[in-house]
C-alpha cells in the first residue's frame, strides 16, 4: 500500500517538477511574462508535456513493487483529471488547442513511459 502511494505521487511529482522546469527554461528562451505569452512559449511547454509524463510513467513502474502497470494505468487516469480541471479553469483567451492538447498527450505519455519501462524490465527477466 505505501508503496503504491509513492510510485504514484513520486511519478507525479517527478512530472510536475519536470514541466515546471521546462516552462522555466521556456519562458526564459521565448520572453514569456505573465502579461504576454507568446506563440513559441505555447508550442515549446506543450512539446514538453508528453517527455515530462513518460518520464512519470517510467518512474511509477520502477516504483511499483507489483502490478506495474496498473500503477502506471491509475496514474494517467491521474494526469488526465488534472489536465482536464486545468483545462476547464484555465484563463480566457488561451487557445483550445493549448488547453486541450495536454488532456491527450499526458495520459499517453505516462502509458508509453510505463510500457518502456515494463519492455526494458521483461528483456532483462
Amino acid at each position: 500500500m505505501i508503496r503504491s502511494l509513492v510510485a504514484l505521487i513520486g511519478g507525479f511529482a517527478i512530472m510536475t517538477f519536470a514541466l515546471l522546469f521546462a516552462t522555466v527554461i521556456a519562458a526564459y528562451a521565448t520572453g514569456a511574462t505573465a502579461e504576454t505569452i507568446p506563440m513559441n512559449f505555447r508550442i515549446m511547454t506543450t512539446a514538453a508535456t508528453p517527455f515530462a509524463a513518460a518520464v512519470a510513467g517510467f518512474a511509477c513502474a520502477t516504483l511499483a513493487r507489483a502490478r506495474h502497470w496498473e500503477h502506471v494505468v491509475f496514474l494517467a487516469g491521474l494526469v488526465a483529471v488534472m489536465a482536464v480541471s486545468t483545462a476547464i479553469t484555465a484563463r480566457s483567451g488561451e487557445p483550445a488547442w493549448y488547453l486541450y492538447a495536454p488532456v491527450v498527450l499526458g495520459p499517453l505519455g505516462v502509458l508509453l513511459g510505463g510500457s518502456m519501462r515494463l519492455r526494458s524490465k521483461a528483456r532483462v527477466a
